[in-house]
């Protein structure tokens, strides 16, 4: 069966994530290159919890000598022993990456061509479990 498109609009926007600190998993990570042949890690997070459950949003590590704090960092984040190497292989660090959970706060904004841009910073462990109960309530118990 064909689909019918007829009546639909074209052109289309996704409003973007709103700023702000998500609990995420790295949906996917993976190599790729710069329009400067640079090497690359892009990668998508899905949010897990909250108004903004199940929406996904991009970074991007370039390889470079000043920009290696930011893998290092994000493989601390998820216990990867990569973090303390000295031979790590860019194909290692991706899968080390892939389906990891963590926390990090994004920013929003345009670049100078106008399209959404995330800026990702502040990255964390999720020290506690994710709940998939919907119905679960957090009770905070003060001594």
């Amino acid at each position: 069966m064909g689909l019918n498109l007829k009546d639909e609009k074209s052109g289309g926007t996704i409003e973007p994530v709103p700023t702000g600190r998500y609990t995420v998993k790295i949906f996917n990570a993976e190599l790729g290159k710069t329009q400067k042949e640079q090497d690359i890690i892009n990668l998508t997070y899905l949010i897990l919890e909250g108004p903004q459950e199940k929406r996904r949003f991009f970074d991007r590590v370039v390889i470079t000598k000043n920009s290696l704090w930011k893998l290092k960092t994000l493989l601390t984040i998820v216990d990867s022993p990569l973090a303390e190497s000295s031979d790590v292989e860019l194909d290692s660090a991706v899968e080390a990456l892939k389906d990891k959970k963590l926390s990090v706060h994004v920013e929003v904004a345009k670049n100078d061509d106008g399209k959404t841009q995330y800026s990702c910073s502040g990255w964390q462990k999720v020290t506690t479990p994710i709940s998939t109960n919907k119905t679960e309530k957090k009770i905070n118990i003060l001594e």
